[in-house]
């Protein structure tokens, strides 16, 4: 072979090569642009999730908060509306007690027997204390507004039968109740 030949032989393998090493590149340019894209949209769908799961997860902390305060709010009210009910009770217990005089003075005595001590009632009480009481029992006017029997005996001992001490007693009961009947609303 020619030496004309030689080189056109080898610039025509030259060429091929050239042309196989750029066809190659050319597909691994194309290879690296597709992975590219594909991380990139990968990369887009991951941050968006992300995006959403944040979003949603404050929403929901927002949510518990803005629900606890509500709550809070109703207990509050609700504690409130008790506390007006007690005081209504209360106010009307003087009024409740003034006819149970016997009653209250019979049920305290049944406690104590024939103990020494003092016994204090309401001042319109006294007069039937001392007709059923033991003499062992000193008769004093209770404090003014007394809704029941207070009896100190000499032991220490104390029978209070007083309608405050009865409404302390139920009242768990009557708060209760009283809630029930405001969350059933108006008749």
């Amino acid at each position: 072979m020619a030496l004309p030949e030689l080189l056109e032989a080898i610039e025509r393998d030259a060429t091929a090569q050239i042309e196989a090493v750029r066809a190659a590149a050319e597909l691994e340019v194309q290879q690296i642009e597709a992975d590219g894209e594909r991380d990139h949209a990968r990369l887009q769908a991951e941050v968006a999730r992300t995006a959403r799961e944040e979003h949603q997860r404050a929403a929901d902390a927002e949510l518990a908060i803005a629900r606890r305060r509500a709550r809070v709010e109703i207990l509050v009210a609700r504690a409130a509306m008790l506390e007006r009910v007690r005081a209504a009770l209360h106010a009307q217990l003087p009024e409740i007690a003034a006819p149970l005089g016997p009653v209250m003075v019979s049920a305290a005595l049944s406690c104590v027997g024939s103990a020494h001590g003092v016994l204090r009632c309401p001042t319109p009480w006294m007069e039937h204390a001392r007709a059923v009481a033991p003499a062992s029992l000193t008769i004093e006017p209770a404090p003014s507004g007394a809704t029941g029997v207070v009896i100190e005996l000499a032991t220490g001992t104390h029978v209070v039968a007083t309608l405050e001490t009865l409404l302390e007693r139920e009242w768990p009961r009557l708060a209760t109740e009283a809630q029930a009947l405001a969350d059933r609303g108006p008749a």
